[in-house]
Formats: C-alpha cells, sequence, structure tokens
C-alpha cells in the first residue's frame, strides 16, 4: 500500500479570526461582564483594555461596541490619576449615549476624577458608591451643584455599601445622602448595606422602587414606615440583620405593600429564641403584604417569627418556599404557616432528615390535616457539609419514603380498581450533595435508582470539593 501525506496549510485550519463580527462581539460582551473585582480604571483592568491590543481587526470591533465601553468602575489603587482620567476619558467618549454603569469604590475623591464622573451624571444608569467616596462628593459643593444641573433622570440602579470602610458620615451627611437622589425619579432597583438611615428621608425617591436591598442597617422606627409606606412599587423585598428603632406602635397601624411578591428575609445565625426582643421585630406585623407567593429565609428567624408570621398571614397564597441553613423545628413552624406551597427548596440544612422526614405523607392524618405541604409539587435538596450546620444522618432514605408517599396509590378491592391519590402528587425531586460520606452516597445510589422506578423525576448530582471548587462528577 502507497503511503501519502496530506498537507494541510494553516489558513485551512479553524481559527477565531474567521468568526463573524456578530458573534465576536457577544464572544467579548460576554468576558468583559463586570464583576467585583474588576477595576476598570486601576490596576486590575478590565479585559477590554487588553481585547483592542490584538489585532486591528479587535480593535475596530471593540470600539465600535458603545456597551462595552459604558462600565466606569474606578478603583485607583495602583494607578495614578493621570492614567485612570485617560481611561475615564476613553470610556465616556466611546460608549456613546449609552447609560453608564459607575462605580465608586476604592475612590479618595480627586477633584478632577470626581468632575469627570459627575459631568456625565445625566447618563448613570446604575451607580455602586462606598460611604467614603460619598463623602468626597458631599463635600464639594460645586460637585453637588454640578450634579443638581445634570440631574439623574436615566439612574435606575443604586447600591450604597458602607462596609468597606469605617467613615462615619453623621446624621447631616446621612440626610445630604438622600436628598442628593432626589432627581432619580427612575430608580427601580436600591440596595443599601450598613446605612445608617436614622434622618430624614422623606426626598429620596421611593415610589418607584421596585427591589430593595438593606443589609445590617440601622432605622429610625418612624422614618422605617415612612419608607416602607412610600413603596407603593415594591416587588422584591430583601432585609437581614437590620436593627429597628422603635417606640410603642398604634395596634391598628398598616403599611401595604400591594405588589410585594418576593421576599427574602436573613438573620443573623447567632440569634437564637432566647435572644427575642420585643422591641426590635415588631415593624414586621405591620406589613400587608396579599401578592406574597415567594419566600425565602436564611437561618432561623425566631427573634422576629410572631410578627413575621402575622405578616405572612395577610398573603393570599405563598408557592415557593426557600430555607437556607434553618433547623428542623424552624422548619416546621415556618410551613404550618405556608400550606400552599408548590415548589420548597433546602439549602444546607442544619437537619436535613428532620426537615424531610416531617414531609412524609401519612394517610391516618388527613382528618386531622397535620400532614404538610398537601400541594408540594417540586422539591430541591442542595446540601454542602462544609457550609452545613450538622452532617446528614439517612436523609436520602427519608427522601424515599416521602416520595413513596407522595405517589398515586392504586389498590385493589375485589372486582374493583380504587385509585386513592394521598395528596397532590410530586412531580420532580432534585438532589445535589457535594463529598458524601459512604453511607451516603449508596442511600444517593439508592435514592438515584428509585427515581426510575416511580412517576416522579427524580435528578441526583454530586459534587466534589476541590481547592475551594466544586466539581459535579455526577449526573442523572
Amino acid at each position: 500500500m502507497e503511503s501519502c501525506t496530506v498537507r494541510v496549510s494553516y489558513s485551512d485550519q479553524p481559527s477565531v479570526q474567521q468568526l463573524p463580527d456578530e458573534l465576536l462581539a457577544e464572544i467579548f460582551a460576554y468576558i468583559c461582564e463586570p464583576t467585583d473585582d474588576d477595576g476598570l480604571m486601576g490596576s486590575s483592568p478590565n479585559p477590554i483594555w487588553g481585547l483592542q491590543k490584538v489585532c486591528m481587526r479587535w480593535r475596530r470591533l471593540v470600539r465600535s461596541i458603545p456597551s462595552l465601553w459604558s462600565v466606569v468602575n474606578v478603583v485607583t489603587r495602583g494607578a495614578s490619576d493621570d492614567i485612570i482620567s485617560q481611561r475615564i476619558q476613553t470610556c465616556l467618549k466611546l460608549s456613546g449615549t449609552t447609560p453608564l454603569s459607575i462605580s465608586l469604590s476604592d475612590f479618595g475623591g480627586s477633584p478632577v476624577l470626581l468632575h469627570q464622573i459627575m459631568s456625565q451624571a445625566d447618563r448613570w444608569g446604575s451607580l455602586t458608591i462606598t460611604k467614603w467616596s460619598m463623602n468626597g462628593i458631599l463635600s464639594k459643593p460645586e460637585l453637588m451643584d454640578l450634579v443638581k444641573q445634570r440631574g439623574l433622570a436615566q439612574l435606575r440602579k443604586l447600591t450604597i455599601d458602607e462596609y468597606s470602610d469605617s467613615t462615619v458620615l453623621g446624621e447631616e451627611r446621612e440626610r445630604q445622602v438622600f436628598e442628593f437622589f432626589s432627581s432619580a425619579t427612575a430608580l427601580e432597583e436600591v440596595n443599601f448595606f450598613g446605612l445608617f438611615a436614622t434622618s430624614d428621608t422623606s426626598k429620596f425617591p421611593w415610589a418607584g422602587v421596585k427591589k430593595l436591598q438593606m443589609m445590617d442597617c440601622h432605622l429610625d422606627g418612624d422614618d422605617n414606615i415612612s419608607i416602607f409606606g412610600a413603596l407603593s412599587s415594591l416587588e422584591e423585598l430583601a432585609l437581614g440583620h437590620n436593627f429597628i428603632i422603635l417606640d410603642s406602635i398604634p395596634q391598628d397601624l398598616v403599611v401595604p405593600l400591594p405588589a410585594l411578591h418576593s421576599l427574602r428575609v436573613e438573620e443573623h445565625p447567632d440569634l437564637g429564641q432566647a435572644d427575642f426582643d420585643d422591641s426590635i421585630p415588631q415593624y414586621w406585623r405591620l406589613y400587608h403584604t396579599p401578592s406574597l407567593t415567594n419566600i425565602h429565609i436564611i437561618n432561623d428567624i425566631w427573634q422576629c417569627f410572631e410578627y413575621f408570621s402575622s405578616m405572612i398571614r395577610t398573603a393570599s397564597s405563598v408557592k415557593t418556599l426557600r430555607l437556607e441553613s434553618c433547623s428542623a423545628t424552624f422548619f416546621r413552624q415556618i410551613v404550618e404557616q405556608l400550606p400552599d406551597v408548590e415548589e420548597l427548596s433546602l439549602i444546607n440544612m442544619g437537619d436535613l432528615n428532620g426537615a424531610i422526614s416531617q414531609l412524609i405523607w401519612d394517610p391516618e392524618n388527613n382528618e386531622t390535616g397535620t400532614n404538610l405541604l398537601p400541594f408540594l409539587q417540586k422539591l430541591v435538596i442542595n446540601h454542602d457539609p462544609m457550609h452545613a450546620v450538622t452532617e446528614d444522618d439517612g436523609f436520602a432514605l427519608s427522601l424515599i419514603d416521602v416520595i413513596r408517599s407522595r405517589t398515586t396509590v392504586t389498590a385493589k378491592k375485589g372486582e374493583e380498581q380504587l385509585s386513592t391519590p394521598t395528596a397532590s402528587p410530586l412531580r420532580f425531586v432534585k438532589c445535589y450533595f457535594v463529598d458524601p460520606e459512604e453511607h451516603c452516597a449508596s442511600s444517593l445510589a439508592q435514592l438515584n435508582s428509585y427515581g426510575g422506578e416511580s412517576e416522579i423525576q427524580v435528578k441526583v448530582e454530586i459534587g466534589k470539593r476541590d481547592l475551594g471548587r466544586v466539581w459535579l462528577c455526577r449526573f442523572r
């Protein structure tokens, strides 16, 4: 047999240069998507600065896409003001009229840089700012006047992060913070971290806010009531570790939140049932939430459970419940309040087996109504022993019992076929477990095989932790 040699030229090989501009643009947008660690103007440059140096074609393409240049994340560490100023100017020029995403994190307040940013206030679409940077702006009246002239008509997302430094603004400066954003009438999303909102906030444009997150904030009680009373458009709310200073509240006071459909509550893990302080969580009982359908709770919220229960009873029907790092005792308390839940997620529960076993359907309890979640259709379990309070203890076998008890049972009596639904049939179960012990892995394998025998769709995933990351190593 004669041998032959096939020569393939470089031009015949697949090459990124053969990709059309439209696909390259999508790739560039993906890799340039901003993260918390991207210092676009500082020592950790966004990939956009390297992409334009690859070749003339890439440079032309990158510089022709305004959205790639609309992210201005100012981090001054490791870079001079001149370099940062040049990069800001490039971004402002190439972004065209695209709304800007501004982040002022490690920013001491250079007058030149601040003026560059403030002069484009009317183009801000998103702003993330620390207390230190905010203080630098508020201390310069000429910059305040510049923002008032420009307005904040396009600002839709605001994040004020007071975790990152120890600057103390004081009550007067806190009031100025809220006044500063009074012209942001298009504001839809607000995130406050560590804010001391103990001053007048009435000039802040609360009415249009649809998504609000307040973590570790100190709130004056009366002002807290006025804030939530103004949130007529609020749809998503996340609260955690907040301290409310309240005097006595009239028993008949109601704060309506008619559009709220999603609520996330996070409590400090060290606050147990014994730490309940009646003066802090009373505000929960004020809220009237008829449209609430989705609840996410992180850690047991014993501290405000009584008032929280009063609030969720105003909801017509909560369909989705997500519990994270909660105890089995709290699990039972909360699900008894939410009988209409159809989708349940359990993440790193303190006693996973204790929670799962409570979902086993007992037909003898139908008359007493003590079975939990009769309408449950979807159950998702995510368990990582590194982040869970306790180890698992046979939860996979308990989960099989849950599945078996919540399927439609057909019994034969004489010549008749009797189909007896034990509950609204469970339709989907997903279990994701990281680095299970040997006995747990065998139970998960049994659960995996049992899913193939039942009418319920069962998916089992096992992840393996490697150097701090979790890798998926089996999926069904």
